[in-house]
């Protein structure tokens, strides 16, 4: 796509004797709808064969496309006589089980159950729902919660796995508190550091003669605490386009109650997270444009 419009390809470099592979336009000004729909079919679907296809083009009989509402509708009606089964499975060793999409789970009593076999149970269970349905032995993990003083004791079973906390749905369990799961947090961060960057570059670009100082100093970040964090009461609005990942956070705790803060902690350092990393960015615009000049002039000394 990046080469059909244009946008990468290979270019000159000063410095360089031959044409290198890399962006042809400014990456930060590449918009996130890269083309109208008219130009979608001619660049990638080709145009009724007047071009060259670049879309991979799917020939089985089977299947949906990723990513589609309906794949949801259609699991759980396809699971339904495999949750039956395993409901009654587990309330007959005086548990519970729970099923999120391809997400199983399994809460059963620890007395007098082998729990490696239990697993092994139901891999073969659900094979006879469907000839290529497989439980992912990497994706599968069995902890054991034990009495303790403060809570409980969370072992993982597998000695060959590291992690001591149950995750489940977002949400990973040490015995005593319930966190967001450190991958969605680590996603969070990463949207953060990419809207910051973008703002912080365009800052400096702005204002090329203000100190980094005063450029960090006079820059509005409520519309960076906007789309992240909380700015006012969300929590009342039905209107969820208006919903942060504050808001998100809020709910957990509401529905967890005291199991729920440490939640709450893990997101009170973003704003001044955002603050570090757009001063860091800003400096960083500052030391490219610095680098592009003083090439220019090396390359004019010549």
């Amino acid at each position: 796509m990046y080469r059909r419009l244009g946008i990468w390809g290979r270019k000159t470099v000063s410095g360089r004797t031959s044409p290198v592979e890399g962006y042809l336009v400014d990456p930060l000004k590449i918009p996130k709808r890269l083309c109208d729909s008219e130009t979608m079919r001619q660049i990638v679907f080709g145009d009724s064969g007047k071009h060259e296809r670049i879309n991979e083009v799917r020939t089985e009989a089977y299947g949906i496309p990723q990513g589609t509402p309906i794949s949801d509708l259609l699991a759980n009606m396809y699971m339904l006589d495999f949750d039956r089964e395993m409901k009654g499975l587990a309330e007959a060793k005086g548990g519970v089980y729970m099923r999120y999409s391809d997400d199983i789970l399994f809460v059963i009593p620890a007395d007098g159950i082998d729990a490696k076999a239990f697993v092994e149970r139901i891999s073969l269970s659900i094979s006879d729902y469907g000839d290529t349905l497989r439980i992912a032995d990497d994706k599968t993990s069995i902890h054991r919660f034990i009495p303790a003083n403060k809570g409980q004791d969370c072992r993982n079973v597998d000695e060959a796995r590291p992690s001591k906390r149950f995750e489940y749905l977002g949400f990973s369990y040490d015995g005593c508190k319930v966190r967001i799961r450190d991958s969605t947090l680590s996603g969070l961060v990463q949207k953060i550091a990419a809207v910051t960057r973008r703002e912080a570059f365009a800052a400096a670009r702005r204002y090329p003669t203000t100190s980094v100082a005063q450029i960090c100093e006079q820059f509005n970040y409520s519309d960076l605490y906007c789309r992240f964090l909380r700015v006012r009461n969300f929590e009342t609005v039905e209107d969820k386009s208006g919903w942060t990942f504050w808001t998100y956070v809020r709910k957990i705790e509401a529905t967890m109650k005291v199991d729920g803060r440490p939640a709450i902690k893990q997101v009170r350092k973003l704003k001044e997270q955002i603050r570090r990393r757009f001063r860091l960015y800003v400096q960083k615009s500052r030391d490219i444009a610095s680098a592009k000049a003083l090439s220019t002039v090396v390359v004019q000394g010549r």
